[in-house]
C-alpha cells in the first residue's frame, strides 16, 4: 500500500511540475515573441495559453525518444529523477528569457 501511495503522489508531483513548466515555457515564449517577432515582423502578440498550445505542439513533434540512456549526471530514484527533470526545464526557459533580455537591450 505504501508503494501504491508512493507511487501516486511521485504522478501528482509529476503532473504538477509538468503543468508548472508548461507556463513557465509559455511566460517564456510570450515574451521573447513580444520583444523579438512583433516588431520585426509585425505579428500580432502571443497570448500565454497561445504559447503554451504553441510549446505543446513543438514538443510532439520533437520527443525525445531515447529515454532509456544511461545519463551518469541524473540522480538515482524516481523522485530525483523528477526534480532533475523539473529543474532542468526550469532553467532552459528562464535562461533564453534572460539571454532575450540581454539582446533586448541592444536593439
Amino acid at each position: 500500500m505504501k508503494t501504491l501511495l508512493n507511487g501516486f503522489a511521485l504522478l501528482i508531483v509529476g503532473v504538477g511540475f509538468g503543468v508548472a513548466n508548461a507556463l513557465l515555457f509559455g511566460w517564456a515564449a510570450c515574451k521573447l515573441w513580444t520583444w523579438f517577432i512583433v516588431p520585426t515582423f509585425g505579428l500580432p502578440q502571443l497570448t500565454l495559453l497561445a504559447a503554451v498550445g504553441v510549446g505543446l505542439m513543438v514538443k510532439l513533434f520533437t520527443v525525445d525518444l531515447t529515454l532509456n540512456r544511461t545519463d551518469p549526471k541524473k540522480p538515482e530514484g524516481a523522485w530525483g529523477q523528477v526534480l532533475y527533470n523539473a529543474l532542468i526545464s526550469a532553467i532552459m526557459s528562464l535562461s533564453s528569457v534572460g539571454i532575450g533580455a540581454i539582446v533586448h537591450l541592444f536593439m
